[in-house]
């Protein structure tokens, strides 16, 4: 993972008993397609030269706060998403990695 799941408890102030990994595990799978699909191009690859980076330590921090963000965003609205819209105002971290 690009970033761990203590940082990412950490970063929304929850402990195991507040959350499970299996959860955060799908926060940060989600917030790693939206990246790809926002950018237009993977976030890792050794083979794609089109990756955002090379490697999971090769990340930017910009990315890396991205992932952060939405992964808080996901956690806060988990209760009742219908009712609430994800914040957007983070994706503006990625402009420079897309693709065109």
């Amino acid at each position: 993972m690009i970033v761990s799941l203590e940082l990412i408890r950490e970063h929304i102030h929850a402990d195991s008993d507040d959350v499970s990994n299996q959860l955060l595990t799908q926060y940060y799978n989600s917030a790693v397609g939206a990246i790809e699909t926002y950018c237009h191009r993977s976030l890792v690859s050794d083979t794609d030269e089109t990756a955002i980076a090379s490697s999971e330590e090769t990340v930017p921090a910009e990315v890396k706060q991205f992932l952060l963000v939405t992964i808080a965003d996901l956690y806060e609205k988990r209760e009742r998403i219908s009712d609430k819209t994800l914040s957007t105002y983070h994706n503006h971290l990625l402009d420079h990695y897309i693709l065109y």
